[in-house]
């Protein structure tokens, strides 16, 4: 004789059922949920400090071309260097001893000014 089968399951099946609705499926919603959280935060985080490294670039930047525009028109404004470009325009040597006070040939100028022939008239180390 043959055992009528039931459309319902039997209580293992039950069993399994009630496990996976009552244990597995929030556990693996609650870890899937978590892990978006978590990479939802991390990516702040990455963000926040990327652009607080961009902003400290930028002010260092900004700092190194503000000293050199500064140092360029302190430069500029000195009235040796005219009188200088005109002298050196005209073929002659320019006296600039008083622009080059501290001049090191083993130290590379951080300023230099070159006439159109690629003659040095004037080379700044500060």
């Amino acid at each position: 004789m043959k055992a009528k089968h039931t459309g319902r399951g039997g209580i293992e099946r039950k069993f399994v059922t009630s496990i996976l609705w009552v244990g597995v499926l929030p556990m693996t919603l609650a870890l899937v949920i978590s892990f978006g959280f978590a990479r939802k935060g991390q990516l702040e985080v990455v963000r926040h400090d990327l652009s607080g490294a961009a902003h400290s670039a930028a002010l260092g930047v900004a700092s190194v071309v503000e000293s050199r525009v500064l140092l360029t028109e302190r430069l500029s404004r000195n009235s040796e260097v005219p009188v200088a470009l005109e002298k050196a325009k005209s073929g002659g040597a320019p006296n600039l001893s008083a622009l080059t006070p501290g001049y090191d040939p083993a130290k590379p100028p951080r300023i230099a000014l070159y006439d159109q022939s690629g003659k040095l008239l004037l080379s700044k180390n500060s």
